[in-house]
């Protein structure tokens, strides 16, 4: 189940201003919408940054847009961290440390923002690495 032309609708797009930000005709994304013809990975992805939604969403494999990443922190860990006082400025986020163990780190806002704005870049130049 494609969620495509639920996505679509709910953001005020035809089918033509959508497929033209898709690089593909209307034919095709009503196609996809219609299950007549599979969604291919570039374009899956695209679609995914466009809505802003994950890949498993659109595919409905899931009913959550933008699931939590599995934190893996323990029930105590938790309360201390809902107990410390939270600078605004600041972010809590879950890391892999070297030890192989998950841990919790305190990072600056703008770091945090910064990370993530490298991502979608980094993704962007992915997809057009894929394109090519």
């Amino acid at each position: 189940m494609l969620r495509l032309k639920e996505l679509r609708k709910k953001d005020g797009l035809s089918q033509q201003q959508l497929a033209e930000q898709l690089g593909i005709t209307q034919a095709t994304l009503s196609g996809w919408e219609n299950e007549k013809y599979e969604i291919d990975n570039t374009s899956l992805l695209k679609c995914s940054d466009i809505f802003n939604v994950t890949t498993d969403y659109l595919l409905g494999r899931t009913d959550d847009p933008h699931p939590m990443p599995n934190m893996n922190i323990t029930r105590e860990r938790a309360k201390e961290l809902l107990r410390k006082p939270q600078n605004p400025d600041t972010v809590l986020i879950s890391v892999q440390g070297s030890s192989g163990e998950n841990e919790t780190i305190e990072m600056p806002k703008k770091e945090f923002d910064d990370l993530m704005e490298l991502k979608k870049v980094l993704h962007r130049q992915m997809l057009k690495h894929l394109e090519d």
